[in-house]
């Protein structure tokens, strides 16, 4: 079953992409394991689109109702993005719509749950007020939470009355995770989604933010692999770029080499992908074992050493530093400390870690 939802894909991205496709079996019949595998991996609108004739079937529905709310998402990043760039600093839109216009011949088809915003540290009060007006609220409502969370780079989720999922930050990832600061302004461009145009990445940066992100996941998802061969297949030479960016940072030359080795393993060969010898062909069979895995999500600790995989002994040991020792969720629940008392965080924490790891063993976050 593996095997054949793995040809499925291909044979599916292919078609969508124009690109040259393998004979196909004549039982183009999707059973329910495979409908299965297909949802939780987000490629059940690509199915849809080139193996279901009939449009009441399970894979139509799902792809009519993805489609129904990229379109609804798509409309929402306009209104947000037109009612707060004026106010809000360097507002970017990441992923989400923007990607889907960017690696989808369809956008409707990509999936996807929430929109992904970054914009400046200093612009928070600004923002809040903003996003009030628009009808949004915080979904952690608790005031020094809220700041907490935001100060120290996690982000904050806001849902508005319709159940429309906002996911802000200053930060492109958590603190802890190897990502650069920031990339100059020549590299986010305004992108017209449908009658707005907004600023995101260019597509050698979203190239190398999908490798990243898909590593930051433990690779759970094959659809964030077919938005990375989407980027390489509708974007020639961006890998060169993207590995430009990357440049001698080896965490982020690894992951981009990585995800677009195996992507192109999977739905290639892709037209805008240049051999890399770098990647080991047992390391790509790594990757897919665990987008084929058993477990619906993969586990906290493998993913940690995923990414360390990736890393410098000194980026993994930054890593982990960080990890342990930058203030978390948990930590702002059970002190829930005004902005001026934060840094008393820094020596809470561990006492918190410490006492909770004697008493149940639970993570620091």
């Amino acid at each position: 079953m593996d095997d054949r939802f793995l040809a499925l894909s291909r044979i599916a991205f292919r078609r969508l992409h124009g690109l040259d496709v393998e004979s196909v079996s004549s039982d183009d019949t999707i059973s329910s394991e495979l409908f299965f595998l297909a949802r939780r991996n987000r490629v059940a609108g690509l199915w849809a689109d080139a193996f279901s004739p009939d449009e009441d079937s399970a894979l139509h529905r799902q792809a009519y109702g993805q489609a129904m709310h990229s379109a609804r998402f798509a409309a929402e990043a306009e209104r947000i993005f037109s009612a707060l760039n004026c106010s809000v600093k360097n507002l970017r839109l990441v992923k989400g719509p923007a990607l889907s216009a960017q690696a989808w011949p369809r956008p409707g088809l990509r999936s996807f749950d929430d929109l992904d915003f970054r914009c400046e540290k200093n612009d928070l009060p600004v923002l809040l007020t903003g996003l009030r007006n628009l009808g949004y609220e915080v979904e952690s409502p608790e005031r020094f939470r809220t700041e907490n969370l935001w100060h120290f780079g996690w982000g904050i989720s806001f849902r508005n009355a319709d159940g429309v999922l906002l996911e802000f930050n200053h930060r492109m990832f958590p603190p802890h995770y190897p990502w650069p600061l920031r990339y100059s302004e020549d590299l986010w461009f305004p992108l017209m989604l449908d009658q707005t145009a907004v600023a995101c990445p260019v597509p050698a940066l979203h190239l190398l933010i999908s490798c990243v992100h898909a590593v930051w996941h433990g690779w759970e998802r094959l659809g964030w692999l077919a938005d990375i061969a989407g980027l390489l297949t509708r974007h020639h030479e961006i890998f060169a770029g993207a590995a430009r960016l990357a440049g001698n940072n080896r965490f982020l030359s690894g992951a981009l080499r990585c995800g677009c080795a195996v992507a192109d393993r999977i739905f290639g060969p892709l037209p805008g992908m240049i051999p890399v010898e770098t990647v080991s062909s047992n390391q790509i069979d790594q990757v897919i074992d665990l987008i084929l895995r058993d477990e619906p999500a993969v586990p906290a600790h493998i993913q940690r050493e995923i990414h360390q995989k990736f890393m410098s002994p000194f980026q993994s040991a930054l890593y982990t530093v960080r990890r342990f020792a930058i203030p978390g969720d948990p930590d702002f629940k059970r002190w829930p400390l005004p902005g001026p008392l934060c840094g008393l965080y820094w020596p809470l924490r561990p006492m918190r870690y410490l006492s909770e790891r004697l008493c149940d063993g639970s993570e620091p976050f």
